[in-house]
């Protein structure tokens, strides 16, 4: 007879040497670890293939080279959990809270993260391969060096490479006309003159979020940091001028070259905030 959920949870609770133990007897049975509350707990190296986690509060715990192979983990909160190195194969993980987890290394090839959310988690080396990530989040993840992952299915802005003919974004600028993060171009004057503003040697690693370059947004974002003084002034450019959308872009991304068309009246759209 399977132990029911508070002794498999007592038993996983005593860490990763009686845990295994406990399962090498028992290989055809299955974790049941429903909505378990492993906060912190130490799983380094745990045998949880296959392991019924849906629900489980596993926030800060320590699941470094686990083995979670097709283990069932929707809705399972992970934030700040540390999964380097983990397998993660064919787990379910659909609505899971992976914000600022440390997924380093760690191998999801045809895993489910569908509406997981993955904000600020590192998932540098991590491979992704079939992995479903449809409404999954991945602002602010570090993601250098990862595989399997499409720009195209993560990025919202990303379909803007494909676009055929004029754009236009947003940039936020200073009272004096200057970026709100770097000086030295004056839009202001670029707007009163026409001129094209260029920067040829914009950065174009899209691994880096903030970095040399025309950095320009959504109106969304511009207005979610505008500023007391602060204002707002619409862009054009084609698809050529982009130098970079940074994957996990919270609505940024960076230009080779543009003109600046018009500032937006604030007052018409019910002011910066």
């Amino acid at each position: 007879m399977a132990l029911a959920l508070s002794e498999h949870v007592d038993v996983i609770q005593r860490g990763p040497a009686v845990w295994n133990e406990w399962r090498d007897a028992r290989t055809e049975e299955r974790p049941d670890l429903l909505g378990a509350k492993l906060r912190g707990v130490d799983l380094r190296e745990a045998r949880l293939a296959g392991a019924d986690m849906v629900g489980a509060d596993m926030r800060g715990s320590h699941l470094s080279r686990a083995d979670l192979r097709g283990a069932h983990l929707a809705d399972a909160d992970m934030r700040g959990a540390k999964l380097r190195d983990a397998n993660l194969e064919g787990a379910t993980l659909t609505g899971a809270q992976l914000r600022g987890a440390d997924m380093r290394g760690c191998k999801a090839a045809d895993a489910d993260v569908t509406a997981a959310d993955l904000r600020g988690a590192d998932l540098r080396e991590a491979d992704f391969t079939r992995v479903e990530v449809m409404d999954a989040v991945f602002t602010d993840a570090k993601l250098r060096g990862s595989v399997g992952l499409n720009p195209y299915r993560i990025q919202p802005l990303y379909s803007r490479r494909l676009e055929v003919g004029p754009q236009i974004a947003y940039k936020l600028i200073t009272p004096s006309g200057e970026g709100t993060f770097a000086g030295g171009i004056d839009y202001l004057e670029a707007l009163a003159t026409g001129d094209v503003v260029r920067i040829p040697e914009a950065n174009t690693d899209e691994f880096e979020a903030c970095a040399a370059g025309i950095n320009v947004a959504t109106l969304v974002w511009a207005l979610n940091e505008w500023q007391d003084g602060y204002r707002v002034l619409e862009v054009a450019f084609a698809a050529e001028d982009i130098a970079a959308i940074p994957w996990t872009s919270d609505g940024k991304f960076r230009l080779f070259r543009c003109r600046v068309a018009r500032e937006i009246d604030l007052a018409s759209i019910g002011g910066g905030r």
